[in-house]
């Protein structure tokens, strides 16, 4: 046969085709020639081209290519081996193809090196068998180390077989030892990194970029040590080319394996990043993200339009995805708006899709840090917690509840699961007394804590023991100790009938705490300075105290007391008013408690962004003050920038206590 049209592009065929059956290439905008790809298996699949045809599409591909070949009569060529390697799922097939073709051109040859990996993921031995039996090597050889072999060529030979080779052992009948399948390419894999040395000392300019990439990362991903002068030159050649990465795909793939602090500027990278955030896919987003999460850095020039890319991405986002992103944000401390309302819905659609405790209790984790506080989203969480009870490990299920009750949701399955978990809830024979201790904070969190539980912990000697632990800081051992504080506080106002022990004070933080060691675990390293400011619009020192402790621990920055018209009381003597009970009649005792911003929760939804309110453990606190018939008036750190003019601050903070003493 006579090919008319052997030097047409594949489109230009294929239209030549459809222009003889009378038919609009529009048509068949579907069909695809495959292309000479590798899987490279699990370890390199992000690196590589498209994956094997599966059954049902080779069986499609092969009578759309006998239709093809039946209208295209005056072709005198034979196509390409590659089109068909990729339908043979095993080594038997795969040498019956191979037994009727023959490889003839450099693109048949990689496609066969490619299809090898694949094969060998499964049968080893019966590869090494044909690449020992076909002479293979030679074969290769012959089409790589020629003057004219194409650099991109070399590179795809070397990822080839150091996956080949390093990711793929087969049995040596002889020793019953491990050996690897490159030991047929002994010969071979000298001379390629060889011409690889030749071609990085050239024009560095002119290098297929993505291969030398791909060859990096597979050095790294396989541990494999190259001579330092070679890794040299292949750090300058990614370091020369930077400028012209063009995908996403090779970015990604220098961010993770190329040691950025030796002779690569970091920033180079991440402003290419940048750039290409408009055409990267959400997986490639959520990338990105993590990359700066694990290295630390906050960079304010490429998160936001990560985030509103990730915002704006119609692809729903996978398990994982949301994983990522939701614990990269809250590592970095990252609060972008539209891309918390982005999670908040993702989550919602996809509860049903997360089958991992573990998976759940990260997620609650990043959650809280971000401070995200919409109700139907936890709602929906709470409701797979408690279809999935029945398989929660305990560790698991403790830090949920936790998570949940830190979100301060009021939730009739939350309460449910709580009371469930409390009745049955004991310390095991090796429990550390941390994590003990957390499990009966979550059903302090959540209103359902049980005598039997906190008598166990409320004794001298528990503080004693967690004061005694050398692993942890002091700051972390005052948190620790506040948390026993509150559940000490909450079998006075929530465990009615409570007939068990209880301490005071002293026994839990000591003679000496100060405040502002409690104020700094509990609200912020920047402190309350503005907001101790703005309350002196209110009222004069003279009727106002300095922030205090309760008897309980609870840290409430200002005391007051106002009369029955709204006058505020002046008070000598703060620890003498706080001792006593009653008050004059018509007079109310007011707390003015400051929500530092980590201890804020957001409505993300849209109109209702500036519904907030505070975390668990700072509910509970307000919660005990009206009990003890305090007049909570809180503020948030959040709204105090807000307000810039010296007017609006006053009936800001006017127009809270207002509305707190309704």
């Amino acid at each position: 046969m006579v090919n008319s049209r052997r030097d047409l592009p594949e489109g230009d065929v294929l239209e030549s085709v459809m222009w003889k059956l009378g038919t609009s290439l529009r048509t068949v905008t579907s069909v695809r020639w495959p292309t000479a790809a590798t899987s490279y298996g699990s370890v390199v699949r992000q690196f590589c081209c498209e994956r094997p045809a599966t059954t049902e599409e080779s069986k499609k591909k092969s009578t759309f290519s006998g239709f093809i070949d039946e209208i295209v009569s005056t072709s005198d060529s034979k196509p390409t081996i590659s089109r068909f390697i990729f339908e043979t799922p095993n080594v038997a097939s795969f040498r019956k193809r191979m037994e009727a073709e023959t490889m003839r051109t450099d693109e048949d040859v990689m496609s066969v090196l490619g299809h090898l990996i694949s094969l060998s993921n499964r049968e080893p031995d019966m590869v090494a068998d044909w690449v020992k039996e076909s002479n293979f090597p030679s074969t290769l050889a012959s089409h790589t180390l020629r003057d004219d072999a194409p650099a991109e060529n070399i590179f795809r030979a070397l990822v080839s077989l150091y996956v080949l080779g390093y990711g793929q052992k087969t049995r040596n009948a002889s020793t019953a030892g491990a050996v690897s399948i490159l030991h047929s390419f002994d010969t071979l894999l000298p001379e390629l990194l060889k011409r690889m040395e030749t071609i990085l000392k050239g024009d560095l300019t002119q290098l297929p970029i993505t291969q030398v990439i791909q060859f990096i990362a597979i050095l790294k991903r396989l541990n494999v040590t190259l001579d330092e002068n070679l890794m040299t030159l292949l750090l300058k050649a990614i370091e020369v080319n930077i400028g012209s990465l063009s995908t996403p795909a090779d970015v990604i793939t220098v961010l993770r394996n190329v040691n950025l602090d030796k002779g690569i500027l970091m920033e180079q990278v991440l402003a290419k990043a940048s750039e290409l955030v408009p055409v990267m896919s959400t997986g490639e987003l959520a990338s990105i993200i993590k990359f700066l999460s694990d290295n630390g850095r906050r960079s304010m020039t490429l998160l936001p339009p990560l985030a509103n890319a990730l915002a704006k991405s119609f692809d729903p986002l996978t398990v994982n995805q949301i994983l990522t992103v939701s614990y990269a944000a809250a590592n970095l401390n990252f609060r972008d708006a539209a891309l918390m309302r982005r999670l908040s819905e993702e989550i919602q659609m996809s509860v049903s899709s997360f089958t991992s405790w573990r998976d759940m209790m990260d997620l609650m984790g990043s959650l809280n840090r971000l401070g995200i506080g919409d109700i139907p989203m936890w709602k929906c969480m709470i409701h797979w917690m408690k279809k999935n009870i029945e398989n929660a490990p305990p560790k698991s299920l403790s830090m949920c509840l936790t998570y949940c009750g830190m979100a301060n949701v009021s939730s009739k399955e939350l309460r449910q699961i709580g009371d469930r978990i409390a009745g049955r809830l004991a310390p095991t024979a090796n429990e550390s007394p941390i994590h003990w201790m957390n499990a009966v904070y979550a059903m302090t969190l959540l209103q359902s804590l049980r005598q039997k539980n906190a008598e166990k912990m409320l004794r001298k000697e528990f503080v004693d023991e967690i004061t005694d632990m050398k692993d942890i800081g002091k700051g972390s051992q005052l948190l620790y100790k506040l948390k026993i504080a509150q559940i000490n506080a909450s079998t006075k106002y929530d465990l009615r009938g409570y007939a068990g022990a209880r301490l005071n004070k002293e026994d839990i933080v000591g003679e000496n705490v100060k405040v502002e060691e409690v104020s700094r675990v509990k609200q912020s390293k920047r402190g309350n300075s503005e907001f101790n400011n703005m309350l002196l619009f209110l009222a004069s020192q003279n009727h106002l105290s300095k922030p205090m402790l309760t008897d309980d621990c609870i840290l409430v920055d200002a005391f007051a007391e106002i009369d029955a018209d709204g006058i505020f009381v002046a008070i000598k003597d703060w620890n003498k008013w706080m001792r006593e009970k009653n008050v004059r009649k018509g007079n109310r005792k007011l707390a003015f408690v400051y929500v530092a911003y980590n201890h804020t929760l957001r409505d993300t939804a849209r109109g209702r962004e500036d519904k907030l309110r505070p975390t668990g453990d700072i509910a509970v606190d307000i919660r005990h003050l009206k009990a003890q018939g305090f007049t909570p008036v809180v503020f948030y750190e959040q709204e105090l920038p807000s307000f810039m003019e010296l007017a609006d601050k006053i009936k800001f903070a006017k127009d809270r206590l207002s509305d707190s003493l309704k």
